[in-house]
């Protein structure tokens, strides 16, 4: 499944046919955060083999980008039972521990917000970058005036 991680956006590995600077220990680091070890990848970049070869999550999505991928917070290891269709509630915390929060965190993606972005969201992640590192920090970006790529949320709770 291809998710859009929302609230954040991660140096890309294939960005108009070039790699954008720090692309790969991204890919890495989100890797890692989803809890896979041991990655091989195929020439073509795709993952040939990790360990282990699957991975409990959750992904929270309200909605679906233009391209198709629901716009999710992913959580790993998420400690709390949970079904498909179950309704979460988008607290700080969550959004915190989500693997997104602990990429926007650690320098490795920079805040992306629009116009859409539920207050909450918005301003967790943008308190998350503005406390990471400084070393690779990128400021918070707000898209005020351009095309949102989702559909407007009506409150914070994803489902």
């Amino acid at each position: 499944m291809q998710l859009r991680l929302d609230g954040i956006d991660a140096p890309e590995k294939a960005f108009q046919g070039e790699a954008q600077p720090l692309a790969l220990p991204a890919r890495d680091q989100l890797v890692r955060l989803a809890g896979f070890t041991d990655v091989t990848y195929g020439p073509d970049d795709t993952v040939t083999g990790a360990s282990p070869a699957r991975v409990p999550a959750v992904a929270v999505a309200a909605l679906v980008e233009t391209n198709g991928r629901p716009v999710a917070l992913l959580l790993s290891a998420d400690p709390s039972p949970r079904m498909d269709g179950d309704t979460v509630p988008v607290t700080t915390d969550l959004l915190a521990r989500s693997v997104n929060g602990s990429l926007a965190r650690s320098g490795a993606a920079y805040i992306t917000v629009y116009d859409s972005t539920p207050p909450t969201v918005r301003m967790t992640f943008t308190d998350l970058g503005t406390h990471r590192s400084r070393r690779r920090a990128r400021p918070p970006t707000a898209r005020p005036g351009s095309p949102s790529p989702t559909r407007p949320r009506s409150d914070q709770t994803a489902r």
